[in-house]
C-alpha cells in the first residue's frame, strides 16, 4: 500500500483563511495616523456638545447661546436682570430697573468646553468667518455666535477644525435645525 504524505484541501483552507485575517488586522492597524484619530474626536466632542444644547433649549422651552473662543465654548441664557436705583435713602419705593443680559447658563448636562492648545478653529455664521477671542468675556460684554431658540432654529453655522501639525481638517456644519453633519477629513484650508 502507498501512503500519501500532503495537506488536504480543508488543511490549506484553514491556512490561507488565518493568513488572509492576520494581514487584514496588521493593515487596520497600521493604516491611521493618530492626529486623524484626535481630529475626529475633538469634531465629535463639539458636534454632540451643540446638539445637546439645542436639545436641551428644546427640552426646557428657554433660548441658549454658545460663546466661541480659540480655546473654548460657553453656554449662556438670556435673563432679566433686576437693579436697584435706590440713590436717595429718604425715598420708600425703591425704583428698579430691568435689563437683559447673557448669563452664564446652569446646567449639569450643558458645560463648558475646553479644547486641546494645538487645535485649531475656524468658525463660520451664515457663511460669513466670525473671530474668535482668546479669553472667555465677562457677562455683561457677551455676544454669543450661536443663538439657540427653545424652537431648534439657530444660524446655519460651520466650524473648521485643525490641529497645528497636522496638514488635514475636518468640517462640522449644522443646518440651522439643530443636527450637526461631520465632513469627511480633507486638506486645510
Amino acid at each position: 500500500m502507498k501512503s500519501n504524505r500532503g495537506f488536504t484541501l480543508i488543511e490549506i483552507l484553514v491556512v490561507i483563511v488565518v493568513i488572509a485575517l492576520l494581514v487584514s488586522i496588521t493593515a487596520l492597524n497600521t493604516d491611521g495616523d493618530p492626529r486623524a484619530d484626535t481630529l475626529i474626536l475633538n469634531a465629535q466632542k463639539i458636534k454632540f456638545y451643540l446638539e445637546e444644547a439645542t436639545d436641551e433649549a428644546i427640552l426646557n422651552n428657554q433660548s441658549i447661546a454658545i460663546y466661541f473662543t480659540k480655546f473654548s465654548a460657553s453656554p449662556y441664557s438670556w435673563q432679566k436682570i433686576t437693579v436697584n436705583n435706590n440713590q436717595n435713602s429718604s425715598i420708600q419705593s425703591p425704583e428698579k430697573e430691568e435689563n437683559w443680559q447673557w448669563t452664564d447658563y446652569q446646567s449639569r448636562k450643558i458645560q463648558p468646553i475646553e479644547f486641546k492648545n494645538d487645535s485649531e478653529i475656524k468658525l463660520f455664521i451664515n457663511e460669513s468667518e466670525s473671530p474668535l477671542s482668546f479669553q472667555k468675556k465677562d457677562s455683561e460684554t457677551i455676544k454669543p455666535q450661536l443663538i439657540i431658540q427653545t424652537s431648534g432654529i439657530q444660524s446655519i453655522i460651520r466650524l473648521d477644525l485643525s490641529l497645528n501639525d497636522y496638514d488635514k481638517s475636518i468640517t462640522l456644519s449644522g443646518n440651522g435645525a439643530g443636527r450637526f453633519k461631520l465632513g469627511a477629513i480633507n486638506d486645510s484650508l
